[in-house]
């Protein structure tokens, strides 16, 4: 993740730490909404701040620290505590838990399959609004949009196969 800096007035600060006590989140995650709406990416969850309310403490020696902190490094997580409460929910939910790294990936396929679509749009234009349009191109704009298709296909397959796998035991020593 890339840090921004603004300044607010008092005003401002008092209204946007209000504004995000009475929605639940926090002041950074509240700004990622807002920048996300503004500018069309995906909609995000709100996490819910009321799970996040107990604290739990685990020792661990300094091999184990370092292999935390490495893994939680390479797999896209702002901290090892992050990377460790991900594993807990994946453990007790069952479910998918995406990395910071892996929901840009997702948000960036998401754009992608969106151009697609204008894609799709343009085509479905063409061929509406000229019957005699040249049908080499056409078929060569369609053959292309598949080729994409399958592209983000096999990435978000990736993603999610490393999700599902990111759980298992590895034995790097």
């Amino acid at each position: 993740m890339i840090q921004t800096k603004t300044r607010l007035t008092q005003e401002e600060k008092e209204a946007l730490t209000g504004l995000a006590r009475r929605r639940g989140v926090t002041e950074s995650e509240l700004l990622r909404q807002m920048i996300r709406t503004v500018t069309g990416g995906p909609e995000v969850e709100p996490v819910d701040t009321e799970r996040r309310s107990c604290q739990v403490n685990i020792r661990l020696d300094e091999h184990e620290r370092d292999k935390l902190a490495e893994r939680s490094a390479a797999e896209g997580y702002r901290t090892p505590t992050t990377w460790a409460a991900s594993a807990v929910r994946a453990a007790l939910q069952q479910d998918a838990v995406l990395s910071d790294t892996e929901l840009e990936e997702l948000r960036e396929a998401t754009r992608e399959i969106a151009a697609i679509g204008r894609n799709l749009n343009q085509i479905a234009r063409a061929l509406n609004a000229d019957l005699d349009a040249e049908p080499a191109g056409l078929a060569q704009a369609v053959v292309s949009v598949a080729e994409k298709i399958e592209d983000h296909k096999a990435a978000v397959s990736a993603l999610i196969g490393r999700n599902l796998n990111r759980w298992e035991v590895v034995d790097d020593e």
